[in-house]
């Protein structure tokens, strides 16, 4: 499973909007581990680059902390899961979404 995160480059936090996200920390899962973790960029921040970039990495879910809802219909339709309204560190996200906490 992939998961991307919308990320705050400067202290590495979920970024609160989905919309003109710049970057994202993405993570790959197996078997309840991480087993690989990278930070891409985004060139641009519309919605259509960032949601085929999403899908050219093959992203399973997205977490986020505010998404609007045309965009979640368009993550929707490519298949890609929403967590939205979450805050703080990825790292602490991924860790209670490997638990089953999030």
């Amino acid at each position: 499973m992939k998961v991307a995160f919308t990320y705050d480059k400067s202290d590495g936090s979920i970024r609160q909007q989905f919309d003109g996200v710049r970057h994202f920390k993405i993570y790959e899962l197996e078997n309840g581990e991480i087993v690989y973790s990278e930070i891409i960029a985004v060139p641009d921040g519309e919605v259509d680059t960032i949601i085929s970039l999403l899908c050219m990495f093959e992203v399973d879910a997205v977490i986020s902390g505010i998404i609007e809802g045309n965009t979640k219909k368009l993550l929707d339709d490519e298949g890609i899961f929403v967590y939205e309204g979450h805050s703080g560190s990825c790292e602490n996200a991924i860790n209670l979404l490997i638990g089953g906490k999030l």
